[in-house]
This record gives structure tokens, sequence and C-alpha cells, in this order.
């Protein structure tokens, strides 16, 4: 067991980061995934949950649940340029909008290219 510095609640270690030296990170994993959320995108751990029930747990492209095994999380998607939160998608989602640098123009053509092969 050990007390998390950040909510003070009592944790079992699985509830722990592991360090690379073998010791356990003094945050449990939530409050660590709270400031690294915070940092990075600006939003909490408490929004990012309100989030993924309003999309029903499930990616706003595909509507499939997280299917990834590196991260079990939904991806925070949000624009490059302005840092804006757009909603949450799973792994392959977030990376292909990425792979088409997340212009709708792009995705569009590459949506009329599928379609048009599809009437072969």
């Amino acid at each position: 067991m050990k007390t998390c510095r950040v909510c003070g609640v009592e944790k079992e270690l699985n509830n722990y980061y592991k360090r690379s030296t073998g010791k356990h990170r003094n945050e449990c994993t939530e409050c660590h995934a709270d400031k690294q959320m915070q940092k990075t995108y600006g939003i909490s751990l408490s929004t990012y949950n309100r989030m993924f029930i309003e999309q029903g747990g499930v990616c706003a492209i595909c509507h499939l649940p997280q299917k990834s095994t590196r991260n079990e999380r939904l991806a925070i998607d949000h624009c490059h340029e302005t840092g804006k939160v757009r909603g949450l998608l799973c792994d392959g989602c977030n990376r292909g909008i990425g792979l088409l640098k997340d212009d709708y123009r792009i995705l569009s053509s590459a949506a009329s290219y599928l379609r048009a092969q599809d009437q072969d």
C-alpha cells in the first residue's frame, strides 16, 4: 500500500507507475494522468471522463471502443494549430487522420476514392 502525494488516498501498488529504478511514483496513475492531460491538452481527467461518457465510451469517428493494448484510454484529438480539444479517438482513427494531415479535404478525397473503388 502507498499513499498518493496528490490525492492523499492510500492505494495498492498496482495503482502506481513503476520507475525504471524499480521504485513506484509518488502519485497514483489517475493523478499522474490528470497532471499529464492538464500539461499537454489543458483538460483535467474529470473533463476527459465526462467526454468519454458523452461519447458512449467509443471513438468519435468509428464508434468502436479502444482496440489497442498499447493504450487503454481513447486518444485526445486536438487541433495542432490552436490546441483546441476536438474529441476522443481510438488509436487507429487518431493515427489515420494524422497521416492525412488533419485535412478534411484530403479525408473527403480519400472517402470519394474508396466509394469509387466500391463501384467496380
